[in-house]
């Protein structure tokens, strides 16, 4: 397995005054992960999910069943109802290799599963400002995001099946005929057995910190404490702008442990999961620090 990167951090001071100071810092990450080579067969963890390391790609991409398509326009291959056919059931495909290739005109569709997905980001990065007036007030604010990685919605798939709760989708299915929201009946459970339908774009930027403190440094209030007392209010995960149709993008199923301790079915390469997990939370604090 190799890896190969860049890391570049820039740091500016773009206003320095007696009286104001205004610096800023980007950063910026790349990673390219590679299975080189195995000496076994795919790995898969345990666990059954849907994650795999091959050689040829990145550790954890997505492997798992898709919906057809036909060869030669890319468009979706339906069945009488208007349901996706799924590329590894017979009675969506056909039994035997060439009723595969007959209805998909093509090669397309050969294999059963297949890669449908990265949950590795392509780049992240940062960018985060600080300014200070009259040395007493000082702002900062972070800002970063990670780009190009990928999700498995799977608690949406949940809902669409009815197991937590029936979701729009779900419903969609009990509108009458005539309604262009209607899905096809069954539609819903055709697609949970389509593991690329769950896939969505992780793509997110976070308003990661907005921080404002205050230092009191009258001689009234040195006399008790060296440098002034400062005061200050911060936010934390406080925005996030994404097309990730979850709670959050930022959330893991099997949380930072995955492949260590407590999680004896999984591996550093379960990743990309998002399955009844709890967002990250927007938190307020404020806080005082004296020096003696």
């Amino acid at each position: 397995m190799s890896n190969k990167g860049i890391e570049l951090l820039l740091h500016t001071t773009n206003v320095d005054r007696p009286s104001v100071n205004w610096s800023s810092t980007i950063t910026y990450a790349h990673n390219k992960n590679l299975v080189e080579s195995l000496s076994i067969q795919d790995f898969q963890s345990a666990g059954g999910y849907p994650n795999r390391i091959r050689a040829g790609y990145p550790a954890g991409v997505f492997y798992g069943s898709y919906a057809a398509r036909d060869c030669v326009t890319g468009a979706l291959l339906l069945d009488s109802l208007g349901r996706y056919r799924r590329s590894n059931q017979a009675v969506d495909m056909g039994a035997t290799l060439a009723a595969r290739e007959a209805l998909s005109h093509g090669t397309c569709n050969d294999s059963l599963n297949k890669i449908i997905g990265d949950p590795n980001p392509k780049w992240t990065g940062s960018f985060f400002n600080e300014v200070t007036l009259a040395r007493k007030v000082r702002l900062r604010a972070l800002l970063d995001g990670v780009f190009g990685n990928q999700i498995m919605n799977l608690s949406t798939r949940a809902q669409n099946a009815g197991i937590a709760s029936n979701s729009r989708s779900y419903e969609r299915e009990l509108l009458p005929y005539g309604d262009p929201r209607k899905l096809s009946p069954g539609f819903n459970a055709r697609t949970q057995g389509i593991f690329e339908y769950w896939i969505e774009d992780g793509t997110f930027v976070k308003l990661r910190e907005l921080a404002a403190s205050y230092t009191l440094n009258a001689p009234q209030v040195r006399r008790y404490f060296k440098d002034g007392v400062d005061l200050t209010l911060s936010g934390r995960n406080l925005y996030v702008w994404t097309k990730y149709s979850g709670y959050d993008p930022e959330i893991n199923l099997f949380g930072t442990n995955a492949g260590g301790v407590g999680s004896v079915q999984t591996t550093a390469a379960d990743r990309g999961f998002d399955f009844g997990g709890y967002p990250i939370p927007r938190t307020w604090s404020l806080s005082a620090r004296f020096t003696f």
